[in-house]
């Protein structure tokens, strides 16, 4: 009996650290939201080189250690888009209705500590990518290199050696 309780706590903790919860969404569907008119905010949270080696077009790039100081600038983001869009926001607090953000890293560990900072600041409709971005690439999606954020259908940096 203590085994296979072992055992579980194992599988969930594994399957927490990589990303493959309930809370997680497979690189097709990513990839078909992202091509979306109402895309959900992936926020990359590697580091400043890493993001510029390689990442989803349109992600913002907070790191990780960054996160806590910077949840403002993902509210900020989230209202922006929910302007465009037309909604009225009552309260700062108060999330662009329906749009996920997709938190993501290397493999998974850095975007559960973001997702967990960010759940604490009230932020809804958080989301891993299963896999992150070592999946994303080996998948053939398309990534843009550089300090840039681009958009998957304006960036001349991004690739994709999938066909769609």
């Amino acid at each position: 009996m203590t085994l296979v309780f072992s055992v579980l706590i194992l599988l969930t903790s594994a399957n927490a650290v990589a990303g493959t919860d309930s809370k997680a969404i497979s690189p097709r569907v990513a990839l078909e939201r992202l091509k979306s008119a109402n895309p959900p905010l992936f926020l990359d949270v590697r580091s400043e080189g890493e993001y510029a080696s390689g990442h989803i077009p349109g992600a913002l790039n907070i790191p990780h250690k960054s996160i806590e100081s910077r949840v403002a600038e993902v509210r900020k983001e989230l209202e922006k888009s929910s302007a465009a869009a037309g909604d009225d926001l009552q309260d700062e607090r108060a999330q662009a209705r329906g749009r996920e953000v997709v938190v993501l890293c290397e493999r998974g560990g850095r975007a559960r500590i973001a997702r967990n900072v960010l759940e604490e600041a009230g932020l809804e409709d958080l989301v891993y990518l299963e896999g992150h971005m070592r999946v994303w690439r080996r998948s053939g999606y398309p990534t843009q290199k550089g300090a840039e954020r681009g958009s998957l259908s304006a960036s001349p940096g991004a690739k994709s050696r999938a066909a769609d």
